[in-house]
């Protein structure tokens, strides 16, 4: 892996949970305006829980719905007591809330001074966990370059094929070949898009990655597209398809699993 590649992976596992966390938004028990102000808020903004606060403590989490038609705080439900299951560091690695938000839609992150903020599924789909995103997605790349590089003895034999499926009229072949006639030693790979890498993967490079990705080839170039498509959504801000949460978070949680295997060192 190159040295920067190996660089960025490194910062990517330095990212914490704090740095997508959000204020909470909670149900203070006893509020004058009653349970129906926090109710419509929540059903506005999309919270399907609500952490309890009562007094200076948040101590209890409501499902929004169990709040409808609730008028004053006597008949209001309770809730269930916060779980360790609910709670998250601060500074755990922003990585470990892909599994757990694909099982519940809320998180209390834990500080110093107890439950100080929230993460939610909207949280993961934000410029800071997009940058994470992107990172993957780059660390992904250097890995299909070294997997495509290692299927050829020489760079010439790398470079007439690269050019056989691109064609000589492709503008990073194109831009390659300016590189060249100024004598500069540049790898033809370092030029291409992830779209013009995946283009390039020939089956015996498929099969050099599936091994530590733990899949099939078939199902591997699956993978990749998907990665493809989630990468390009964010580097061109595709609100139509970053609008899923849900879906985004899934493709996240691909390709951190797809960046982590790649870039594991063989055994």
């Amino acid at each position: 892996m190159p040295p920067l590649i190996r660089e960025l992976l490194t910062s990517l596992r330095q990212l914490t949970v704090g740095s997508v966390s959000q204020e909470p938004f909670v149900l203070a028990w006893g509020d004058p305006r009653g349970p129906q102000f926090f109710f419509a808020h929540a059903s506005t903004e999309g919270f399907t829980q609500l952490p309890v606060r009562t007094g200076r403590s948040i101590d209890r989490i409501v499902d929004t719905l169990e709040l409808e038609g609730v008028s004053d705080w006597d008949s209001a439900p309770n809730g269930r007591p916060i779980m360790v299951d609910d709670l998250v560091a601060r500074d755990a690695p922003l990585f470990s809330l892909l599994p757990r938000l694909s099982e519940r839609d809320l998180l209390l992150c834990l500080g110093g001074d107890g439950v100080d903020g929230v993460v939610t599924v909207y949280d993961l789909n934000q410029p800071a966990a997009h940058m994470f995103a992107l990172g993957l997605a780059l660390v992904i790349e250097a890995e299909m370059s070294a997997a495509i590089t290692a299927c050829f003895a020489t760079q010439r034999a790398l470079e007439s094929y690269v050019i056989s499926v691109l064609g000589a009229k492709n503008g990073q072949v194109k831009r390659w070949h300016r590189a060249t006639e100024r004598d500069q030693q540049v790898e033809i790979l370092n030029y291409l898009t992830f779209s013009e890498k995946m283009r390039c993967l020939t089956q015996d490079a498929l099969e050099r990655l599936s091994v530590p990705a733990k899949t099939d080839a078939a199902d591997l170039r699956r993978k990749l597209r998907e990665v493809q498509l989630f990468r390009n959504s964010i580097a061109h801000y595709a609100v139509f398809e970053l609008a899923d949460y849900r879906s985004a978070v899934a493709h996240m949680r691909t390709a951190y699993t797809l960046a982590r295997r790649l870039s594991r060192p063989s055994t």
